[in-house]
Order: C-alpha cells, then sequence, then structure tokens
C-alpha cells in the first residue's frame, strides 16, 4: 500500500538518489548521455536542503510504501515564470517515481495527492516534448498542452531540449 506524506529530512538523501536514477530511466534516449552521466545524488541532496530551507513556498511530498521509505516525489508550489512566481497559478515543479516503481501506481498516488494539495483553479507543469510516457500520464489526469513551448537547456550542457507546458483548470 503506498500512502503520500511531506517529505521529512532523513528522506532528502534516498529522494535524491532515487530522482538521479529517474531522470537516467525516463531520459536516455532524449537527453545527452553526458548530462544524464554526471548527475550527482549528493549533488541533488546538497540542492534539495537548500530548497527546503529556502523557504520558497514550495511543497515536498514523498509517496511511500510499507517501510515508509519514499518510491516517488513531488516538488509543488506557486507557478513560476520570468517574473518570479505568480501565486495565483500552481505548479507541479517535479514528479518523479524510482524506477523499479514506475507503473506500480505510486506515481499516480502522488499526483492525485499533488493537484488536491494545490489551491490555485489552474496548475501548470512543464514536460520534455519527446518523454512520451510522462506526457500520456500528465493527460490521464486532465492536463493538457497549452501552446506554450520552450527550449530547456541543462547546466554545462550546449543543446537544447524542446518542453511543452501542460495545464488544467478546475
Amino acid at each position: 500500500m503506498v500512502h503520500v506524506r511531506d517529505l521529512r529530512e532523513e528522506d532528502v538523501d534516498l529522494v535524491a538518489a532515487n530522482h538521479v536514477a529517474a531522470w537516467r530511466w525516463a531520459y536516455r534516449g532524449i537527453v545527452d548521455d553526458s548530462v544524464l552521466d554526471g548527475l550527482d545524488p549528493a549533488r541533488r541532496a546538497a540542492q534539495r536542503r537548500e530548497w527546503m530551507a529556502a523557504g520558497t513556498g514550495a511543497r515536498m511530498l514523498v509517496a511511500v510504501g510499507e517501510d515508509d521509505k519514499p518510491i516517488a516525489h513531488a516538488d509543488i508550489g506557486p507557478y513560476r515564470d520570468d517574473n518570479g512566481t505568480a501565486p495565483e497559478v500552481g505548479e507541479v515543479y517535479a514528479i518523479y517515481a524510482a524506477p523499479a516503481y514506475v507503473g506500480m501506481g505510486a506515481g499516480a498516488a502522488l499526483m492525485a495527492a499533488a493537484l488536491d494539495a494545490l489551491p490555485q483553479p489552474e496548475v501548470r507543469l512543464w514536460v520534455l516534448e519527446e518523454n512520451a510516457l510522462a506526457r500520456r500520464f500528465y493527460e490521464k489526469f486532465g492536463l493538457r498542452p497549452d501552446g506554450v513551448r520552450e527550449i530547456w537547456t541543462p547546466t554545462g550542457s550546449g543543446t537544447g531540449y524542446p518542453e511543452l507546458r501542460y495545464s488544467i483548470v478546475r
């Protein structure tokens, strides 16, 4: 049985390791191998701890199994735009499941909880255009491309990847 709760400090290292594993699994063949192979769970954990301490208004959720260990996570909060944040719109900043748990319900439980936790009537997220699996997942929850497209360039990479903005108004 999976349940969703808020992230705890003791979860950070495992969430960071799961995040890196999820990126390598989901984006292999989409994002350059050098970017994926350069991901560092310790660096990701340090970034997450900085984000937790910053008080950005973001909320971090984890889906946990019977052993109360995180198997998926989502970061949510006010929509980020070029001017900072737009608190009237919610955003799912990230949602990833450890590869061993993809398709087993943890992501669905987490996405439902994330949408429930965001009070805004409109929720948005960004997804790589080539990530068909993620796009189908979001569409199951009623999110659809809203016509906004950008190019995302990972830190340290000269390659840009098209991403689409998905949204839902509830």
